[in-house]
């Protein structure tokens, strides 16, 4: 019950039976505020869940959790602001040097999506650029106080480093749009730059990317720290903040999205069961009001779609409390693996459950040496 209340707090724009709903909730069940405030914090929403606790359960929240949410609201105020300057910097920098940039997820989202720059964490300034530029963007940032991170990397682009004496400042520079995805024989460089549109933000005019192409990368980001969790046994899902973020995008978005050239556009990159899978999330868990026959277009063949049916996560969000065994995060990690290769292209398949193979021969060759 508190896990689905918490899904119905992170929604940006309630309505008046999503409204009754908490109100039933919260006069019929008692309400772990504890665990409300842990799994949110553990999943980076603590202020998306915060405004509206705030609206429909003040008169019930213990004033110890305000404190914990309203000193964690000041944290993340804070800790934005100095990117969003940052941001405004380096962007200032790129146009001096006729650099072509866009503006993608992160920082940029939280302010232009939420209307609300403290509304979530963000924990660094990403930019899509071209590959050809970025050594130039190197020179630009390194005569400009940054250095190459040496904890931070990209398969694809560059993340710099400033050294702050309060918040270190990263800033990726991402050039490859589709990340582990790329098919030969597709310019992704050219359906991305082409399409390129224009925002107001304060009184800056910035780029950003196409309404279809925000929300395909968005979707990727989200999936790509799902293939991490995969590929490195880990034993926790991908911050459940990356899908609040596709929702709102969609619920304030939708009606710009040219929906058809979506589609088309994930079936000619071999993504459309990522796709659908993703949405079917946002679906289930916020209520994302993705039009019906777009989830026809995406629909995978019948085996991956039992599949999907069968291994989609019953729990989405990260557990504030450590309530399972070391079995069960076994058990959800292995079902994890094979939802996994139900959505890649089959031509990933074979190179993935390599990697996937020879991860877990180190695992088990560490446990037996430590065990010796």
């Amino acid at each position: 019950i508190t896990k689905n209340l918490i899904y119905i707090l992170t929604r940006r724009d309630l309505n008046p039976d999503e409204i009754e709903e908490i109100k039933k909730i919260s006069a019929d069940y008692p309400i772990d505020f504890e665990y409300i405030y842990q799994t949110s914090l553990a999943n980076g929403i603590e202020n998306l869940v915060y405004l509206n606790i705030k609206k429909y359960l003040s008169d019930i929240v213990p004033s110890h959790i305000t404190s914990l949410f309203e000193e964690r609201r000041k944290i993340i105020l804070k800790n934005n602001v100095l990117l969003y300057k940052e941001l405004l910097y380096i962007t200032n920098l790129l146009k001096k040097s006729n650099i072509p940039f866009a503006l993608i997820k992160g920082l940029f989202f939280t302010e232009r999506l939420y209307g609300d720059i403290g509304a979530r964490i963000s924990a660094d300034i990403d930019m899509f650029v071209k590959e050809k530029n970025i050594a130039y963007i190197k020179n630009i940032l390194l005569s400009n106080g940054y250095n190459i991170s040496k904890d931070e990397s990209l398969t694809y682009g560059l993340v710099f480093q400033k050294k702050d004496p309060v918040n270190p400042i990263l800033v990726e520079f991402e050039t490859n749009f589709i990340r582990e995805h790329p098919i030969k024989n597709i310019d992704y460089e050219k359906d991305v730059w082409d399409t390129i549109q224009s925002v107001q933000l304060d009184k800056y005019e910035l780029p950003i990317l196409s309404y279809e192409n925000e929300l395909l990368y968005s979707c990727l980001h989200y999936f790509h720290h799902f293939y991490l969790y995969v590929g490195s046994f880990c034993i926790q899902y991908p911050e459940f903040k990356w899908l609040c973020d596709i929702n709102v995008f969609i619920n304030r978005y939708g009606r710009n999205i040219n929906w058809l050239s979506f589609t088309d556009r994930c079936k000619k990159y071999s993504l459309s069961n990522i796709i659908y899978y993703i949405f079917l999330q946002a679906k289930m868990y916020l209520k994302t009001p993705i039009p019906g026959p777009i989830f026809l277009k995406l629909k995978p063949s019948t085996i991956r779609y039992f599949m999907i049916k069968l291994l989609i996560s019953e729990t989405l969000c990260k557990n504030g409390h450590n309530q399972n065994s070391i079995y069960r995060y076994i058990i959800i990690y292995y079902k994890n693996v094979l939802l996994y290769f139900s959505l890649i292209p089959v031509y990933m398949i074979l190179l993935r459950f390599k990697r996937v193979i020879k991860f877990h021969i180190l695992l088990f060759k560490g446990l037996l040496f430590k065990k010796a």
